[in-house]
């Protein structure tokens, strides 16, 4: 069976923008100005714990942790800025996102994009490959082949 779909969707794809063009130029720079506030450089990452990224819906998010808002990904530029309290706590700062790397996040992307539906897309980190290859078998998804069998 094909793939559904090319590959999850992250901000890039979503807004069809860079993280930069989408903070300072795009919408997030709208909401930041009529909330009165100021989207700051790229460059200014606050001294916390990244977030982690996980796919929902076919979809890379990551959550705040304080308002729990979640939005998209750019996994090129794994920073993160809350559009709804802009990281406040952190004193307005970008937050850095621990996101999968190449391969391991194709792979992921591969075996859930077998699934029919997507909100049936699921990721967290501390999933295995292997675990959503089983959850594909229990509900007769058929599946890709593994990175060693497709080599």
């Amino acid at each position: 069976m094909p793939l559904l779909r090319e590959r999850a969707i992250t901000g890039q794809h979503h807004f069809g923008a860079s993280l930069e063009v989408y903070a300072h130029h795009g919408l997030l720079r709208a909401i930041a100005d009529r909330a009165g506030v100021r989207v700051p450089p790229l460059g200014r990452i606050a001294d916390a714990p990244p977030l982690p990224a996980r796919l929902y819906h076919d979809q890379w998010i990551v959550e705040c942790p304080d308002c729990h808002d979640a939005q998209f990904v750019w996994p090129e530029t794994p920073q993160y800025l809350c559009a709804y309290c802009f990281n406040a706590r952190l004193g307005g700062r970008w937050r850095r996102v621990a996101i999968l790397k190449e391969p391991a996040r194709g792979e992921i992307e591969a075996i859930v994009g077998h699934r029919l539906f997507p909100h049936q897309r699921n990721w967290v980190p501390g999933e295995t490959a292997d675990d959503l290859r089983a959850e594909n078998v229990d509900h007769g998804v058929s599946l890709p082949p593994t990175r060693e069998e497709g080599e």
